[in-house]
């Protein structure tokens, strides 16, 4: 397998490495195949009317997951959306946590940017972080359209979002992968309508 040669550089005294690669790789294989490819298309449909009404879409998510929305950002640009990543400024997003708090500073930038009909795509690993779940709270309350790329089940976010693209798993590393490959389904999708 291809796998083989890269396993070959493993150094010899540390023969645990050696299962790793096999074992995460093994394990992202079964997420993937776990994932419900009925939720990726109604996703990208949510994108694409996004799209049509030009609407504008908030991103938002932290460590891994701000990651993930900075990379969705740059696809779903390409593919012809207005997308922001919520967290993208570092001075706005520094006073907002010092003058409030930080659980608090996705639901102060819609309350002042998003409009009704805007969409807001929450991206975690938990689908559990206050922010996340105080940002969807405060989005349906502004008439946004909510979606989510969550793992751990869901979490509490699952609840909130009107349309949710899920991942079983409980390790961030995983489910990132898993984020980052769903964005890149997205991408697609929206590229080609």
């Amino acid at each position: 397998s291809w796998l083989k040669p890269l396993l070959l550089m493993v150094p010899r005294d540390m023969p645990n490495l050696q299962f790793l690669p096999a074992d995460y790789l093994a394990s992202l294989l079964a997420l993937l195949h776990s994932i419900d490819f009925g939720q990726i298309e109604a996703m990208a449909a949510l994108l694409v009317k996004s799209r049509q009404d030009d609407t504008m879409l908030h991103v938002l998510g932290n460590g891994g997951s701000k990651a993930n929305a900075s990379h969705a950002v740059l696809h779903f640009r390409e593919a012809g959306m207005k997308v922001h990543d919520i967290l993208e400024d570092g001075t706005w997003l520094t006073a907002a946590s010092n003058d409030y708090d930080y659980d608090a500073a996705g639901s102060r930038y819609l309350s002042q940017m998003g409009k009704s009909r805007d969409v807001l795509l929450v991206i975690s690993g938990s689908g559990s972080s206050i922010n996340i779940v105080t940002a969807l709270a405060r989005a349906r309350r502004l008439g946004l359209t909510t979606g989510g790329l969550l793992g751990s089940g869901g979490g509490d976010a699952n609840q909130l979002c009107e349309q949710a693209i899920v991942v079983e798993a409980t390790e961030y590393g995983p489910v990132e992968d898993l984020h980052s490959a769903v964005i890149h389904m997205l991408a697609g999708l929206l590229t080609k309508t």
